[in-house]
């Protein structure tokens, strides 16, 4: 299975991939550590065989279609490819507009690898903001980055402390592997969304994304 940024068309079908991810031995007992992204893989296989359902069918019918998310899903239909961008790492191409999102996928990655556009994000977004996210993580003495800096709620990232960008603690959003940003600043009552087609660069973001924050929430 692939490692790294989001390649939908090269992960096996749900029942192969669990078989694959079960095989491989806990890095921990479970709930004495926290790992990004593979339990929301995981969970997507769950949600899907809890309601015996596809998850695509499953996420369009509880959350996507209800929100009017009419441009989110595991891939771009043929008519839509047209308001589909390039996808780059840097100065090379990454994938094509015709490439790995042209078609469904075997494993629809509850983890990574849905489309959508700006007004379907804001949607997402506005509906949370009723919801306030809280950390899951400090109970556990964790935390996402190695600064302390940004928790973890449910499905989301959630900030402990002020960033220097202008983010306040207690925002919350994630910044996609393939250039998407989206934060809402609960102190300024503020959502910032940006997408790009280049690529996030890790651990440290791209200059565009530092820029586009501090002239959202530095108030």
């Amino acid at each position: 299975m692939p490692v790294g940024p989001p390649a939908p068309q090269q992960s096996p079908a749900p029942d192969e991939w669990m078989r694959v991810v079960g095989s491989v031995p806990l890095a921990a007992q479970p709930g004495a550590r926290w790992l990004y992204n593979t339990g929301a893989q995981v969970l997507g296989v769950l949600v899907a065989r809890a309601a015996g359902r596809p998850l695509p069918e499953l996420l369009a019918e509880r959350l996507l279609d209800p929100l009017g998310m009419v441009d989110t899903g595991f891939h771009v239909p043929p008519d839509r490819l047209g308001r589909f961008g390039r996808q780059w790492l840097g100065a090379d191409v990454y994938d094509e507009v015709d490439g790995q999102w042209a078609r469904p996928p075997a494993f629809p990655d509850a983890a990574s690898g849905l489309v959508s556009t700006v007004a379907d994000l804001h949607a997402f977004a506005t509906s949370l903001r009723a919801a306030p996210q809280a950390d899951m993580l400090t109970a556990q003495g964790g935390a996402h980055d190695e600064e302390g800096r940004e928790g973890w709620g449910l499905g989301i990232g959630v900030l402990l402390a002020d960033l220097p960008d202008g983010r306040h603690a207690g925002s919350y959003g994630w910044d996609g592997g393939l250039g998407s940003t989206w934060w809402t600043d609960p102190v300024t009552d503020t959502v910032a969304i940006l997408l790009t087609t280049d690529a996030w660069t890790s651990p440290q973001p791209t200059p565009v994304f530092t820029d586009f924050w501090t002239a959202a929430f530095a108030r």
